[in-house]
Parts: structure tokens; sequence; C-alpha cells
């Protein structure tokens, strides 16, 4: 029985975008890229995850036996910075830091829509017949230690199973 093919692109889709990640700002290595958020101990400042996902399911074949089934599945692309400063750089006027983080974070999600934008079938050629940016969503504030910025990108695709 062929399955919701969400899990399997998801992983094969993870190691393509962990290659593409720029060098992280404030430490060595490069920015994560993991199958789900990995815990706020283990985040670190700078970050990318999938969270969430969904399947609307149709059927297009009439006949006897078991009917294809057609897919489109959703899920979310998470890219997290927090840069850190000091409240005498945190200006909420103009906040630079504010400006960084948004920067940084949009930086992070359009590698993740340009391999999109490259390949239509996220490295899942066998499941997915096309897949493409849906929206993208920005969220940002301040924490304690300086200011955040979180863009969320909805990827969608198409699949067809037995």
């Amino acid at each position: 029985m062929a399955g919701n093919p969400i899990a399997a692109v998801k992983a094969n889709l993870r190691p393509q975008l962990a290659s593409r990640m720029p060098a992280k700002l404030t430490s060595v290595g490069l920015v994560p890229v993991h199958y789900s958020h990995p815990g706020d101990a283990y985040a670190g400042n700078e970050l990318v995850w999938f969270h969430g996902a969904d399947t609307a399911y149709s059927v297009h074949s009439l006949r006897a036996g078991r009917r294809r089934r057609m897919l489109t599945c959703r899920f979310d692309v998470v890219a997290q910075v927090l840069i850190e400063g000091t409240t005498n750089d945190y200006d909420p006027v103009d906040s630079p830091l504010h400006q960084q983080a948004d920067a940084r974070a949009d930086l992070l999600i359009q590698i993740v829509d340009e391999y999109i934008a490259d390949d239509e079938h996220l490295a899942s050629a066998a499941l997915i017949d096309v897949a493409y940016v849906e929206s993208t969503r920005t969220e940002y504030g301040v924490h304690e230690h300086g200011a955040w910025a979180r863009v969320v990108l909805r990827v969608a695709f198409d699949a067809r199973i037995l």
C-alpha cells in the first residue's frame, strides 16, 4: 500500500537543504536544517526546520479495483534567527537588530525557495509530480538579549498514489 509521501519527501529534502546553508554567524559550522524543531535546548541562534503537514486527497478515475488518488501535500519550512545585542544597541524606532535578524532569516528562506525553484521534485522524483512555494509569513520580536525573526515558507506538492 502506498502511503502519504510527506515523511519521505522531508527526509530526502533535509540533506539537500543542509548542504546549501551558509556558515553560522556566531559559531562554527553551517546553519543546521532539522527534520523537526530540535527543542529550545538545542536550537541555537540560527536554524531551519520542517513544521506541520497536511494532505488533501481526491480520486480522479472511475474504474474497478483500487483507484489512483491524487494528493496535494503541504508542509512548512521555518527559518529562525536570534541576533544578540545589548539594550543600548536596541532602538525600538529604528532597530538595527531587527533589520539584521529579518535579513538573515530572509536569506535562509531564500535558499530554500531557490532550491524548490531549481528542483520541482524536491529530490523525490519518484514521489512528486511538482512542488512549489505557496506562501511565506514573517514574525519578529524582541527577546531578553536582542531581537529575533522567523520566516515560515509553505511548500506544496502534487503527488499520485495507487
